[in-house]
């Protein structure tokens, strides 16, 4: 049985230059954050069984402020200023649960099941404003202050299944592995990835004002494998393909250094990787080691 408390305090502030032409940002975070941990072992069937149980839950209070300040097409017919500021308290927890079991089929076969049950939930409680200066005649835009609140939750239930078997005679281990994947949203930059700067003008216009929290990733992996013993040395080959929805990655705010995410529809990626392990020689020591991977990732 093993038990872990933890407690992380954050500040940081992110302020670049107000030279024309140069966007100028303040984006101050500050953030506290609890979580609690706890696994439990056990043997049973005479050692055929593994099981393993546990749960964490994660406490998070970020808030987060933005002030920008932006020239948009500069020397253009088009060129424009954007004035933007928000300011959000966050709340909110992750819980998960997990049970699995290792089982010794056979001498020769083994299984891996395993389930994973997640819970997160986020709220946020703010105001933002977007005021927008158009230098070509055309009519400026104002976005009064308006609130930011919204509150996002979700759960899964995520099952996860893996097998080998080895021959002895050969040297050989098969592997097959499944796992269904969710990923809460990650909590740095959350509060401002659900501000809605980017979709909220079209040339000028107010298109939508509503924020966006971002969404939970959802997706199914796959991976195959095989490992050869080449004389001493050890071949592992691994083949893997996962297909993800509303998986989040970071982009650039305008020119700013600032990354939120965003949520992409879907993303894929599969790939190989080949690697070689040779052990350490008599006498000199020496052991050796090469790695060889490929993949394709798409949106």
């Amino acid at each position: 049985l093993s038990v872990q408390l933890a407690e992380s305090w954050a500040r940081s502030l992110y302020v670049q230059n107000d030279q024309y032409l140069a966007p100028f940002f303040q984006y101050p975070r500050y953030g506290v954050n609890g979580s609690l941990r706890a696994d439990y072992t056990l043997l049973r069937g005479g050692g055929r069984h593994l099981l393993k149980t546990g749960g964490e839950g994660f406490l998070l209070r970020p808030r987060e402020e933005a002030l920008g300040n932006e020239i948009m097409m500069p020397g253009s017919t088009r060129q424009h200023t954007h004035r933007q500021w928000m300011r959000a308290t966050g709340r909110g927890h992750i819980i998960s649960y997990h049970l699995q079991d290792h089982v010794r089929v056979t001498d020769r076969w083994t299984l891996d099941i395993g389930l994973r049950f997640d819970h997160y939930q986020m709220s946020a409680d703010g105001r933002q404003s977007l005021v927008v200066h158009m230098l070509s005649g055309m009519r400026n835009v104002k976005l009064a202050p308006s609130p930011f609140d919204w509150t996002k939750a979700d759960n899964a239930v995520s099952p996860r299944l893996g097998t080998s078997y080895h021959f002895p005679s050969a040297g050989t281990t098969l592997r097959f592995a499944y796992s269904r994947l969710f990923l809460p949203p990650p909590v740095e930059n959350q509060l401002l990835s659900a501000q809605n700067f980017i979709g909220m003008l079209q040339m000028g216009v107010p298109v939508d004002w509503r924020s966006r929290p971002l969404l939970a990733a959802r997706g199914n992996q796959y991976d195959a494998g095989v490992t050869q013993k080449v004389g001493s040395a050890v071949l592992h080959l691994n083949l893997y393909d996962r297909r993800m929805a509303n998986a989040y990655h970071t982009i650039q705010f305008g020119s700013s250094r600032i990354l939120p995410f965003v949520n992409f529809e879907k993303e894929g990626a599969y790939g190989a990787e080949l690697s070689l392990r040779a052990p350490s020689l008599p006498l000199t020591g020496l052991s050796g080691y090469l790695n060889y991977s490929a993949a394709r990732v798409f949106y």
